[in-house]
């Protein structure tokens, strides 16, 4: 019922002190992109795109697609929990994974990636720095799209495996779940040393006065997307990692 009434709520003509009632969520997403919602209560969405130059569309697919992804995290924040990570057997470590991180990491990516060439087109010319930021990430698109593939078809998959093999685990499968750690390494170093230059070229997601809304979504959608990826991380080396390390030893 509740995701019903934010659903429905959310458009232009809806003042911001009505949409926060709803939702205290949309004042950090709009603060995010620099708009101190506090400070424009009796103002509708509408006024306020209109005012900044803003697309209101985009704004407001925005916080749908925000909105979403927060309820598909609330849906598995539960199973996030330290005590029930420790009890994950290596099976549902890996379809926790897949279900917290890649779902929202490709929506992230899709949502960048359809965005982000307008952006370098309209602003390159005037901050050129964006079209640097615009190559970087494309690569990073590609690795990332690599690693997320490889877990899903590769790693996981032997990880599921050996889940069900307990005890009698062939040496193929031994040999293929130790080169897929060294991979996952590796990927980890790799994209954590991309996401750091992503940033430095970004001049730390710097957003020049009067930015339009695109520019300020697009950098707000990278910053959690590195967020989103450095959480799947920490869990992997915290809990798959180590467990995975241990079932091998044991075999």
């Amino acid at each position: 019922m509740e995701t019903t009434q934010k659903s429905t709520i959310l458009n232009p003509d809806t003042t911001l002190e009505h949409l926060i009632t709803v939702d205290e969520n949309i004042a950090e997403l709009l603060a995010s992109i620099g708009l101190n919602a506090s400070q424009h209560q009796d103002k509708t969405l509408r006024q306020i795109c209109s005012e900044k130059q803003w697309n209101e569309d985009e704004v407001v697919s925005w916080i749908r697609k925000n909105q979403y992804l927060e309820r598909v995290q609330s849906e598995n924040r539960r199973d996030a929990d330290e005590e029930l990570l420790k009890n994950k057997n290596l099976a549902e470590l890996s379809d926790f994974l897949e279900d917290e991180y890649h779902v929202i990491i490709k929506e992230l990516l899709s949502d960048i990636d359809r965005d982000f060439p307008r952006v370098s087109k309209v602003h390159g010319h005037q901050y050129p720095w964006l079209k640097q930021v615009h190559w970087q990430i494309n690569s990073f698109f590609d690795d990332v799209m690599l690693y997320l593939q490889y877990e899903r078809e590769k790693l996981f998959s032997y990880v599921r495996q050996l889940h069900q093999k307990e005890s009698q685990v062939m040496d193929g499968l031994a040999q293929g779940l130790k080169h897929s750690l060294d991979v996952l390494s590796h990927d980890h170093k790799r994209l954590s040393n991309s996401m750091r230059s992503v940033e430095k070229a970004s001049r730390h997601f710097y957003v020049p006065e009067g930015s339009c809304a695109t520019l300020r979504i697009v950098f707000q959608n990278i910053k959690e997307l590195f967020d989103v990826l450095q959480k799947h991380f920490d869990t992997e080396k915290k809990y798959l990692i180590p467990s995975l390390k241990q079932k091998l030893d044991s075999v």
